[in-house]
Protein backbone atom coordinates (compact mmCIF):
# COMPACT_ATOMS: atom_id res chain seq x y z
CA UNK A 1 0.00 0.00 0.00
CA UNK A 2 1.16 3.53 -0.82
CA UNK A 3 -0.53 6.81 0.18
CA UNK A 4 -2.20 8.44 -2.83
CA UNK A 5 -1.67 5.39 -5.08
CA UNK A 6 -3.44 2.48 -3.39
CA UNK A 7 -7.23 2.70 -3.32
CA UNK A 8 -10.31 0.58 -2.67
CA UNK A 9 -13.82 1.03 -4.07
CA UNK A 10 -16.76 0.51 -1.73
CA UNK A 11 -20.25 0.11 -3.18
CA UNK A 12 -21.78 -1.60 -6.20
CA UNK A 13 -19.01 -1.76 -8.79
CA UNK A 14 -21.04 -3.85 -11.26
CA UNK A 15 -22.71 -2.42 -14.34
CA UNK A 16 -25.01 -3.81 -17.06
CA UNK A 17 -25.24 -1.36 -19.96
CA UNK A 18 -27.59 -1.86 -22.92
CA UNK A 19 -28.20 0.13 -26.10
CA UNK A 20 -30.61 -0.17 -29.04
CA UNK A 21 -29.41 0.68 -32.56
CA UNK A 22 -31.60 0.67 -35.69
CA UNK A 23 -30.31 1.33 -39.22
CA UNK A 24 -31.99 1.65 -42.59
CA UNK A 25 -30.24 2.22 -45.90
CA UNK A 26 -30.74 2.28 -49.62
CA UNK A 27 -28.41 2.60 -52.60
CA UNK A 28 -28.41 2.31 -56.36
CA UNK A 29 -25.92 2.02 -59.21
CA UNK A 30 -26.79 4.21 -62.20
CA UNK A 31 -24.88 3.97 -65.46
CA UNK A 32 -25.66 7.37 -67.00
CA UNK A 33 -23.46 6.72 -70.02
CA UNK A 34 -21.16 3.86 -71.00
CA UNK A 35 -18.32 5.89 -69.45
CA UNK A 36 -20.04 7.52 -66.43
CA UNK A 37 -21.36 5.60 -63.40
CA UNK A 38 -23.00 7.13 -60.33
CA UNK A 39 -23.62 5.27 -57.04
CA UNK A 40 -25.90 7.28 -54.70
CA UNK A 41 -26.89 6.07 -51.26
CA UNK A 42 -28.55 7.17 -48.05
CA UNK A 43 -28.38 5.62 -44.61
CA UNK A 44 -30.35 6.54 -41.49
CA UNK A 45 -29.29 5.32 -38.08
CA UNK A 46 -30.91 5.66 -34.67
CA UNK A 47 -28.54 5.18 -31.78
CA UNK A 48 -30.56 4.90 -28.63
CA UNK A 49 -29.25 6.41 -25.43
CA UNK A 50 -27.38 3.70 -23.46
CA UNK A 51 -29.12 2.53 -20.31
CA UNK A 52 -27.90 0.84 -17.11
CA UNK A 53 -30.42 -1.89 -16.34
CA UNK A 54 -30.53 -1.27 -12.57
CA UNK A 55 -30.44 2.52 -12.68
CA UNK A 56 -26.83 2.83 -11.52
CA UNK A 57 -26.05 5.76 -13.83
CA UNK A 58 -25.49 9.10 -12.10
CA UNK A 59 -24.68 12.52 -13.54
CA UNK A 60 -23.69 16.01 -12.45
CA UNK A 61 -26.13 18.83 -13.24
CA UNK A 62 -24.76 22.35 -12.54
CA UNK A 63 -28.08 23.47 -11.00
CA UNK A 64 -28.60 20.34 -8.88
CA UNK A 65 -25.24 18.70 -8.29
CA UNK A 66 -24.70 14.94 -8.40
CA UNK A 67 -27.98 13.13 -9.11
CA UNK A 68 -29.07 9.54 -9.84
CA UNK A 69 -30.60 8.41 -13.15
CA UNK A 70 -34.15 8.67 -11.77
CA UNK A 71 -33.60 12.41 -11.23
CA UNK A 72 -32.39 13.07 -14.79
CA UNK A 73 -34.71 14.49 -17.48
CA UNK A 74 -36.67 11.52 -18.90
CA UNK A 75 -34.37 9.30 -16.82
CA UNK A 76 -31.72 9.43 -19.58
CA UNK A 77 -28.09 10.52 -19.41
CA UNK A 78 -28.52 12.53 -22.64
CA UNK A 79 -31.14 13.16 -25.30
CA UNK A 80 -32.04 10.91 -28.21
CA UNK A 81 -31.16 12.17 -31.68
CA UNK A 82 -33.40 11.09 -34.57
CA UNK A 83 -31.74 12.98 -37.43
CA UNK A 84 -28.63 10.88 -38.14
CA UNK A 85 -28.83 10.87 -41.94
CA UNK A 86 -25.77 9.68 -43.86
CA UNK A 87 -25.64 10.51 -47.58
CA UNK A 88 -23.16 8.60 -49.76
CA UNK A 89 -22.07 9.31 -53.32
CA UNK A 90 -19.61 7.52 -55.59
CA UNK A 91 -18.63 8.57 -59.13
CA UNK A 92 -16.61 6.73 -61.75
CA UNK A 93 -15.73 8.21 -65.15
CA UNK A 94 -13.74 6.54 -67.92
CA UNK A 95 -11.55 9.38 -69.20
CA UNK A 96 -9.63 7.42 -71.82
CA UNK A 97 -10.20 4.00 -73.29
CA UNK A 98 -7.64 2.16 -75.36
CA UNK A 99 -6.86 -1.54 -75.12
CA UNK A 100 -4.36 -1.93 -72.29
CA UNK A 101 -4.20 1.81 -71.49
CA UNK A 102 -7.49 2.87 -69.85
CA UNK A 103 -7.73 5.90 -67.55
CA UNK A 104 -10.44 6.05 -64.87
CA UNK A 105 -11.37 8.93 -62.53
CA UNK A 106 -13.12 8.07 -59.26
CA UNK A 107 -14.61 10.28 -56.55
CA UNK A 108 -16.41 9.44 -53.32
CA UNK A 109 -18.04 11.13 -50.34
CA UNK A 110 -19.86 9.84 -47.28
CA UNK A 111 -20.94 10.64 -43.73
CA UNK A 112 -20.67 7.96 -41.03
CA UNK A 113 -21.85 8.05 -37.41
CA UNK A 114 -19.84 6.27 -34.76
CA UNK A 115 -21.63 4.19 -32.16
CA UNK A 116 -21.51 5.37 -28.57
CA UNK A 117 -18.49 4.11 -26.68
CA UNK A 118 -19.65 1.95 -23.76
CA UNK A 119 -16.33 2.00 -21.90
CA UNK A 120 -16.42 5.71 -20.87
CA UNK A 121 -20.03 5.31 -19.69
CA UNK A 122 -18.97 2.73 -17.12
CA UNK A 123 -17.59 5.62 -15.07
CA UNK A 124 -21.14 7.01 -14.67
CA UNK A 125 -22.05 3.92 -12.62
CA UNK A 126 -19.23 4.57 -10.15
CA UNK A 127 -20.31 7.95 -8.76
CA UNK A 128 -20.60 8.31 -4.96
CA UNK A 129 -24.36 8.86 -4.79
CA UNK A 130 -27.51 6.78 -4.15
CA UNK A 131 -27.97 3.34 -2.66
CA UNK A 132 -25.42 1.75 -5.02
CA UNK A 133 -22.93 4.62 -5.01
CA UNK A 134 -19.22 3.85 -5.15
CA UNK A 135 -16.79 5.55 -2.79
CA UNK A 136 -13.06 5.39 -3.39
CA UNK A 137 -10.68 5.43 -0.42
CA UNK A 138 -6.91 5.82 -0.25
CA UNK A 139 -4.85 5.11 2.88
CA UNK A 140 -3.56 8.06 4.85
CA UNK A 141 0.11 8.44 5.74
CA UNK A 142 1.53 6.82 7.76
CA UNK A 143 -0.19 3.60 6.71
CA UNK A 144 -1.44 1.76 9.84
CA UNK A 145 0.14 -1.67 9.44
CA UNK A 146 -0.84 -4.29 12.03
CA UNK A 147 -3.08 -7.29 12.65
CA UNK A 148 -6.75 -6.32 12.55
CA UNK A 149 -6.00 -2.66 11.70
CA UNK A 150 -8.01 -1.43 8.66
CA UNK A 151 -5.54 0.13 6.22
CA UNK A 152 -8.30 2.19 4.58
CA UNK A 153 -9.91 3.33 7.80
CA UNK A 154 -13.52 2.74 8.78
CA UNK A 155 -16.82 4.32 7.83
CA UNK A 156 -17.61 6.40 4.75
CA UNK A 157 -14.66 7.98 2.92
CA UNK A 158 -14.29 11.71 3.36
CA UNK A 159 -14.87 14.25 0.58
CA UNK A 160 -14.02 15.92 -1.72
CA UNK A 161 -14.75 13.22 -4.33
CA UNK A 162 -13.88 12.86 -7.98
CA UNK A 163 -17.07 12.32 -9.99
CA UNK A 164 -18.02 11.58 -13.60
CA UNK A 165 -20.60 13.29 -15.75
CA UNK A 166 -21.90 13.54 -19.31
CA UNK A 167 -23.08 16.46 -21.43
CA UNK A 168 -26.89 16.57 -21.42
CA UNK A 169 -27.11 17.70 -25.07
CA UNK A 170 -24.39 15.28 -26.25
CA UNK A 171 -24.22 15.13 -30.05
CA UNK A 172 -23.58 11.97 -32.10
CA UNK A 173 -20.00 11.51 -33.26
CA UNK A 174 -19.66 11.58 -37.03
CA UNK A 175 -16.95 11.43 -39.67
CA UNK A 176 -17.03 12.77 -43.21
CA UNK A 177 -14.82 11.02 -45.72
CA UNK A 178 -13.97 12.05 -49.27
CA UNK A 179 -11.59 10.79 -51.91
CA UNK A 180 -10.40 11.48 -55.44
CA UNK A 181 -8.14 9.19 -57.44
CA UNK A 182 -6.99 8.50 -60.98
CA UNK A 183 -6.22 4.96 -62.09
CA UNK A 184 -4.02 4.53 -65.16
CA UNK A 185 -3.55 1.20 -66.89
CA UNK A 186 0.07 1.18 -68.02
CA UNK A 187 -0.26 -2.24 -69.65
CA UNK A 188 -2.73 -5.13 -69.44
CA UNK A 189 -0.76 -6.37 -66.41
CA UNK A 190 0.25 -3.15 -64.65
CA UNK A 191 -1.89 -0.39 -63.07
CA UNK A 192 -0.88 2.91 -61.43
CA UNK A 193 -3.24 4.71 -59.05
CA UNK A 194 -2.72 8.17 -57.54
CA UNK A 195 -5.19 9.81 -55.21
CA UNK A 196 -6.16 12.01 -52.27
CA UNK A 197 -8.10 10.88 -49.20
CA UNK A 198 -9.48 13.16 -46.51
CA UNK A 199 -11.61 12.76 -43.40
CA UNK A 200 -13.10 15.14 -40.85
CA UNK A 201 -14.39 14.05 -37.45
CA UNK A 202 -16.98 16.22 -35.69
CA UNK A 203 -18.53 16.06 -32.21
CA UNK A 204 -15.92 13.51 -31.11
CA UNK A 205 -16.17 12.49 -27.47
CA UNK A 206 -13.77 14.23 -25.12
CA UNK A 207 -13.52 14.14 -21.32
CA UNK A 208 -13.37 17.67 -19.87
CA UNK A 209 -13.01 18.55 -16.20
CA UNK A 210 -15.63 21.28 -15.80
CA UNK A 211 -14.36 21.78 -12.23
CA UNK A 212 -10.69 22.15 -13.13
CA UNK A 213 -8.90 24.73 -10.93
CA UNK A 214 -7.04 27.60 -12.52
CA UNK A 215 -3.24 27.16 -12.36
CA UNK A 216 -1.59 28.03 -9.08
CA UNK A 217 -0.11 26.37 -5.98
CA UNK A 218 -1.08 22.70 -5.73
CA UNK A 219 -1.87 23.01 -2.02
CA UNK A 220 -4.86 25.30 -2.56
CA UNK A 221 -6.29 23.98 -5.82
CA UNK A 222 -9.63 22.90 -4.29
CA UNK A 223 -10.46 26.51 -3.42
CA UNK A 224 -9.81 27.53 -7.04
CA UNK A 225 -12.35 25.12 -8.52
CA UNK A 226 -15.35 26.83 -10.21
CA UNK A 227 -18.00 24.79 -8.32
CA UNK A 228 -16.23 24.74 -4.94
CA UNK A 229 -18.45 27.42 -3.41
CA UNK A 230 -21.70 25.59 -4.26
CA UNK A 231 -20.46 21.98 -4.19
CA UNK A 232 -17.41 21.83 -1.87
CA UNK A 233 -17.66 18.03 -1.64
CA UNK A 234 -16.74 17.62 -5.32
CA UNK A 235 -13.23 17.70 -6.69
CA UNK A 236 -12.76 16.65 -10.35
CA UNK A 237 -15.97 16.59 -12.43
CA UNK A 238 -14.84 14.71 -15.53
CA UNK A 239 -17.55 15.28 -18.14
CA UNK A 240 -17.95 13.37 -21.41
CA UNK A 241 -18.62 16.05 -24.03
CA UNK A 242 -18.93 16.19 -27.81
CA UNK A 243 -16.37 18.99 -28.19
CA UNK A 244 -13.60 17.03 -29.95
CA UNK A 245 -12.68 17.07 -33.61
CA UNK A 246 -10.21 15.45 -36.00
CA UNK A 247 -8.89 15.64 -39.55
CA UNK A 248 -6.84 13.43 -41.84
CA UNK A 249 -5.35 14.28 -45.23
CA UNK A 250 -3.31 11.89 -47.34
CA UNK A 251 -1.66 11.53 -50.71
CA UNK A 252 -1.74 7.88 -51.73
CA UNK A 253 -0.12 6.12 -54.67
CA UNK A 254 0.08 2.47 -55.64
CA UNK A 255 1.56 0.45 -58.48
CA UNK A 256 0.16 -3.05 -59.02
CA UNK A 257 1.45 -5.72 -61.35
CA UNK A 258 -0.06 -9.14 -62.11
CA UNK A 259 2.12 -11.84 -63.66
CA UNK A 260 4.26 -9.15 -65.32
CA UNK A 261 7.21 -11.20 -66.61
CA UNK A 262 6.64 -13.51 -63.66
CA UNK A 263 6.23 -10.70 -61.11
CA UNK A 264 3.06 -10.05 -59.10
CA UNK A 265 3.58 -7.06 -56.82
CA UNK A 266 2.14 -4.11 -54.98
CA UNK A 267 4.06 -0.93 -54.20
CA UNK A 268 2.11 1.52 -52.03
CA UNK A 269 3.21 4.94 -50.74
CA UNK A 270 1.33 7.27 -48.40
CA UNK A 271 2.09 10.76 -47.15
CA UNK A 272 -0.42 11.85 -44.54
CA UNK A 273 -1.10 14.04 -41.53
CA UNK A 274 -3.58 13.15 -38.79
CA UNK A 275 -4.68 15.92 -36.40
CA UNK A 276 -7.02 15.46 -33.44
CA UNK A 277 -7.94 16.93 -30.06
CA UNK A 278 -7.89 13.42 -28.52
CA UNK A 279 -7.37 9.88 -29.70
CA UNK A 280 -9.10 7.09 -27.76
CA UNK A 281 -12.31 7.31 -25.74
CA UNK A 282 -11.51 3.98 -24.06
CA UNK A 283 -8.31 5.42 -22.55
CA UNK A 284 -9.79 6.89 -19.37
CA UNK A 285 -6.53 7.65 -17.58
CA UNK A 286 -3.81 7.29 -20.17
CA UNK A 287 -1.78 9.34 -22.58
CA UNK A 288 -4.05 9.71 -25.62
CA UNK A 289 -5.52 13.11 -24.79
CA UNK A 290 -9.08 11.91 -24.10
CA UNK A 291 -8.68 14.18 -21.06
CA UNK A 292 -6.78 17.31 -22.14
CA UNK A 293 -4.28 19.24 -20.04
CA UNK A 294 -6.42 22.39 -20.02
CA UNK A 295 -10.15 21.59 -20.08
CA UNK A 296 -11.00 25.28 -20.47
CA UNK A 297 -9.11 25.58 -23.76
CA UNK A 298 -9.50 22.44 -25.89
CA UNK A 299 -7.94 24.28 -28.85
CA UNK A 300 -4.54 23.90 -27.15
CA UNK A 301 -4.95 20.13 -27.39
CA UNK A 302 -5.45 20.10 -31.16
CA UNK A 303 -2.29 18.58 -32.56
CA UNK A 304 -0.70 15.47 -34.01
CA UNK A 305 -2.71 12.36 -33.24
CA UNK A 306 -0.96 9.34 -31.72
CA UNK A 307 -1.46 7.48 -35.01
CA UNK A 308 0.02 10.31 -37.10
CA UNK A 309 2.60 8.64 -39.34
CA UNK A 310 3.76 11.00 -42.06
CA UNK A 311 5.21 8.59 -44.62
CA UNK A 312 4.88 4.88 -45.30
CA UNK A 313 6.23 2.75 -48.13
CA UNK A 314 5.12 -0.88 -48.42
CA UNK A 315 6.31 -3.33 -51.06
CA UNK A 316 4.98 -6.87 -51.44
CA UNK A 317 5.90 -9.26 -54.22
CA UNK A 318 5.91 -12.81 -55.55
CA UNK A 319 8.43 -13.52 -58.34
CA UNK A 320 8.61 -16.75 -60.31
CA UNK A 321 12.36 -17.22 -60.66
CA UNK A 322 13.31 -18.06 -64.27
CA UNK A 323 15.82 -20.71 -63.24
CA UNK A 324 14.27 -23.31 -65.52
CA UNK A 325 14.74 -21.00 -68.50
CA UNK A 326 18.35 -20.34 -67.60
CA UNK A 327 19.25 -23.98 -66.98
CA UNK A 328 17.69 -26.37 -69.43
CA UNK A 329 17.16 -29.86 -68.18
CA UNK A 330 17.08 -31.01 -64.57
CA UNK A 331 13.43 -30.05 -64.52
CA UNK A 332 12.77 -31.54 -61.10
CA UNK A 333 15.47 -29.29 -59.61
CA UNK A 334 15.00 -26.06 -61.58
CA UNK A 335 11.22 -25.61 -61.83
CA UNK A 336 8.86 -24.11 -59.24
CA UNK A 337 11.15 -21.60 -57.52
CA UNK A 338 9.55 -18.43 -56.12
CA UNK A 339 10.95 -15.42 -54.28
CA UNK A 340 8.39 -13.53 -52.19
CA UNK A 341 8.29 -11.03 -49.40
CA UNK A 342 7.19 -7.73 -47.98
CA UNK A 343 9.25 -4.66 -47.19
CA UNK A 344 8.02 -1.89 -44.91
CA UNK A 345 9.49 1.56 -44.32
CA UNK A 346 7.46 3.77 -41.99
CA UNK A 347 8.05 7.02 -40.17
CA UNK A 348 7.64 6.87 -36.41
CA UNK A 349 4.33 7.64 -34.72
CA UNK A 350 3.67 10.94 -32.97
CA UNK A 351 4.33 10.42 -29.26
CA UNK A 352 3.21 12.21 -26.06
CA UNK A 353 5.39 13.64 -23.32
CA UNK A 354 4.27 14.95 -19.93
CA UNK A 355 5.78 16.96 -17.09
CA UNK A 356 4.84 14.79 -14.11
CA UNK A 357 5.89 17.37 -11.47
CA UNK A 358 2.43 19.06 -11.63
CA UNK A 359 3.66 22.55 -12.67
CA UNK A 360 0.11 23.84 -13.20
CA UNK A 361 -0.90 22.90 -9.66
CA UNK A 362 -4.17 21.37 -10.92
CA UNK A 363 -3.09 17.84 -9.87
CA UNK A 364 -4.64 16.33 -13.01
CA UNK A 365 -1.35 14.83 -14.31
CA UNK A 366 -1.81 16.10 -17.87
CA UNK A 367 0.72 18.96 -17.89
CA UNK A 368 3.14 19.11 -20.80
CA UNK A 369 6.74 20.40 -20.74
CA UNK A 370 8.00 23.53 -22.47
CA UNK A 371 9.34 23.23 -26.01
CA UNK A 372 12.43 25.47 -26.04
CA UNK A 373 13.80 24.74 -29.50
CA UNK A 374 14.00 22.13 -32.25
CA UNK A 375 13.64 18.63 -30.75
CA UNK A 376 16.81 16.58 -31.36
CA UNK A 377 16.82 12.76 -31.04
CA UNK A 378 19.48 10.06 -30.62
CA UNK A 379 19.46 6.25 -30.84
CA UNK A 380 23.17 5.56 -30.42
CA UNK A 381 23.02 5.06 -26.62
CA UNK A 382 19.78 3.73 -25.15
CA UNK A 383 21.00 4.30 -21.58
CA UNK A 384 20.48 8.02 -22.31
CA UNK A 385 17.27 9.92 -23.12
CA UNK A 386 15.88 9.61 -26.63
CA UNK A 387 15.43 13.40 -26.72
CA UNK A 388 18.80 15.17 -26.62
CA UNK A 389 17.49 18.74 -26.55
CA UNK A 390 14.39 20.84 -27.19
CA UNK A 391 12.41 20.02 -24.02
CA UNK A 392 12.47 21.67 -20.60
CA UNK A 393 10.33 21.47 -17.43
CA UNK A 394 7.28 23.73 -17.62
CA UNK A 395 7.18 27.02 -15.77
CA UNK A 396 5.34 26.89 -12.45
CA UNK A 397 1.71 27.91 -12.75
CA UNK A 398 1.44 26.87 -16.42
CA UNK A 399 0.32 23.80 -18.39
CA UNK A 400 3.52 23.87 -20.48
CA UNK A 401 3.74 25.25 -24.00
CA UNK A 402 4.50 22.04 -25.95
CA UNK A 403 1.78 20.92 -28.34
CA UNK A 404 0.14 17.55 -27.83
CA UNK A 405 2.24 14.59 -29.00
CA UNK A 406 5.30 16.69 -29.95
CA UNK A 407 7.75 13.77 -30.27
CA UNK A 408 8.30 11.42 -33.21
CA UNK A 409 9.08 7.83 -32.26
CA UNK A 410 11.70 5.78 -34.15
CA UNK A 411 10.56 4.55 -37.55
CA UNK A 412 10.20 1.01 -38.86
CA UNK A 413 12.52 -0.78 -41.29
CA UNK A 414 11.46 -4.39 -41.88
CA UNK A 415 12.24 -6.91 -44.60
CA UNK A 416 10.41 -10.25 -44.60
CA UNK A 417 11.67 -12.56 -47.36
CA UNK A 418 10.61 -16.05 -48.40
CA UNK A 419 12.08 -18.56 -50.83
CA UNK A 420 9.79 -21.36 -52.03
CA UNK A 421 10.36 -24.52 -54.07
CA UNK A 422 7.27 -26.28 -55.47
CA UNK A 423 7.87 -29.82 -56.77
CA UNK A 424 5.22 -31.89 -58.53
CA UNK A 425 5.25 -35.43 -57.13
CA UNK A 426 2.48 -36.71 -59.40
CA UNK A 427 -0.75 -35.42 -60.88
CA UNK A 428 -2.76 -33.65 -58.17
CA UNK A 429 0.03 -33.73 -55.57
CA UNK A 430 2.80 -31.21 -54.91
CA UNK A 431 5.60 -30.98 -52.35
CA UNK A 432 6.37 -27.45 -51.17
CA UNK A 433 9.50 -26.44 -49.28
CA UNK A 434 9.72 -22.88 -48.00
CA UNK A 435 12.18 -20.88 -45.92
CA UNK A 436 11.05 -17.54 -44.45
CA UNK A 437 13.26 -14.80 -43.05
CA UNK A 438 11.45 -12.36 -40.76
CA UNK A 439 13.37 -9.07 -40.41
CA UNK A 440 15.92 -10.68 -42.71
CA UNK A 441 18.59 -8.02 -42.14
CA UNK A 442 18.03 -7.93 -38.36
CA UNK A 443 17.47 -4.18 -38.42
CA UNK A 444 16.81 -2.80 -34.90
CA UNK A 445 13.31 -1.34 -34.57
CA UNK A 446 12.61 0.48 -31.32
CA UNK A 447 9.34 1.15 -29.56
CA UNK A 448 8.09 4.54 -28.41
CA UNK A 449 9.91 6.43 -25.66
CA UNK A 450 8.44 6.79 -22.17
CA UNK A 451 5.93 9.67 -21.95
CA UNK A 452 7.90 11.54 -19.26
CA UNK A 453 10.86 13.88 -19.49
CA UNK A 454 13.31 10.97 -19.25
CA UNK A 455 12.09 9.86 -22.76
CA UNK A 456 13.79 6.47 -22.30
CA UNK A 457 13.40 3.71 -24.85
CA UNK A 458 13.25 0.37 -23.06
CA UNK A 459 12.03 -2.13 -25.68
CA UNK A 460 11.87 -3.01 -29.32
CA UNK A 461 8.67 -2.73 -31.35
CA UNK A 462 7.68 -6.36 -30.92
CA UNK A 463 8.22 -6.32 -27.15
CA UNK A 464 6.22 -3.10 -26.95
CA UNK A 465 3.38 -5.00 -28.64
CA UNK A 466 3.82 -8.00 -26.27
CA UNK A 467 5.07 -10.25 -29.08
CA UNK A 468 8.75 -11.14 -28.80
CA UNK A 469 8.82 -13.66 -31.64
CA UNK A 470 7.22 -12.81 -34.96
CA UNK A 471 5.88 -9.29 -34.38
CA UNK A 472 6.56 -6.72 -37.09
CA UNK A 473 10.05 -5.35 -36.54
CA UNK A 474 11.12 -8.14 -34.17
CA UNK A 475 14.56 -9.77 -34.27
CA UNK A 476 15.57 -11.94 -37.21
CA UNK A 477 13.70 -15.25 -37.22
CA UNK A 478 14.07 -18.07 -39.71
CA UNK A 479 11.20 -20.46 -40.31
CA UNK A 480 11.34 -23.70 -42.34
CA UNK A 481 8.16 -25.18 -43.87
CA UNK A 482 7.47 -28.44 -45.61
CA UNK A 483 3.99 -29.07 -47.08
CA UNK A 484 2.28 -31.75 -49.06
CA UNK A 485 -0.49 -30.21 -51.17
CA UNK A 486 -3.04 -32.44 -52.88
Amino acid sequence: PAPGNTFINRGSTRWDITQNIISLYGMDTIKLTPRFTVIPGLRWVFQGVPNETRGRFADFLPNQGLVTASQLPDGQIYKNVWTNFEPRLGLSYLLWSHPGHQTVLRMGYGIYHDTAGIRPLEALTQNPVGATGVFSSTPAAPIPFGPGVPIFGVGTPKPPFNVNAIQQDLKPQNAQEWSLNVEQELSPRMVLQVGYVGTKGTHMWQALDVNQPIPGPAAGNQSRRPFNTVFPNLRQILTISSAGNSSYNAFQASLRSRAFHGLTSLVAYTWSHSITTGDATSDLGGTTGFQPSDSTNLRRSRGNSMFDQRQALLISYVYDLPIQKLARGWRMVTEGWQLSGSTTFRDGLATPVFDTTNPSGTSENRDRPDCVGPIVYQLSDLTKPYVVSGLAPAQRGTFGNCPRNPLTAPGLNDWDIGLTKNTRVREGMMLQFRVDFFNAFNHPNFSQPSPDLSTRITSTVDDGAFDSHFGVGGPRNVQLNLKIIW
